[in-house]
């Protein structure tokens, strides 16, 4: 059982330099997934498929990880596959059980102890290379156009 990748950039609010590639490497992602499903079989849940994805109440602060309720969503999700196989039992409730409430103040904790530290780390193994990737595509869409091609940064040299 697994999920195919959304557009994480959508759900972090990124600009479009920033999520432009993260989109792409998320495309190749699944389509290497969709191979081996194709080959071998299993339960997919598409998430870009969900329109759930895009409510708040379905992540956790750090709109990577599913907050509870993103976690019963997506357990009802692969539920009803696993329904649709054949299998039977009884979906787990879409409401919360009540044993975690999150709230502004837990949030804000968790930003502090655990969000910006990882963000700092990330910042340096990831942020050079994000911003390598963004450079290097506005400099893809700024390069002129050949009159003779019609391609970006590339003439054509006649052999006459």
């Amino acid at each position: 059982m697994t999920a195919r990748f959304h557009d994480h950039g959508e759900i972090l609010g990124l600009p479009g330099k920033l999520r432009r590639p993260l989109r792409r490497r998320l495309e190749v992602v699944n389509a290497i997934q969709d191979e081996i499903h194709a080959t071998y079989g299993g339960v997919c849940v598409d998430l870009a498929s969900r329109p759930e994805i895009h409510q708040r109440a379905f992540w956790s602060v750090d709109r990577l990880h599913p907050s509870e309720l993103g976690h019963r969503a997506l357990a009802r999700a692969f539920g009803a596959e696993l329904l649709a196989r054949g299998f039977t039992f009884d979906l787990p409730a879409p409401e919360s059980d009540g044993h975690f409430s999150p709230n502004w103040r837990t949030d804000l904790v968790w930003m502090v102890t655990e969000g910006a530290p990882w963000v700092g780390r990330r910042a340096r193994d990831l942020g050079p290379w994000a911003i390598r990737v963004a450079l290097t595509e506005t400099r893809a869409v700024r390069a002129p156009r050949s009159a003779a091609t019609g391609e970006r940064g590339r003439a054509v040299v006649s052999a006459s």
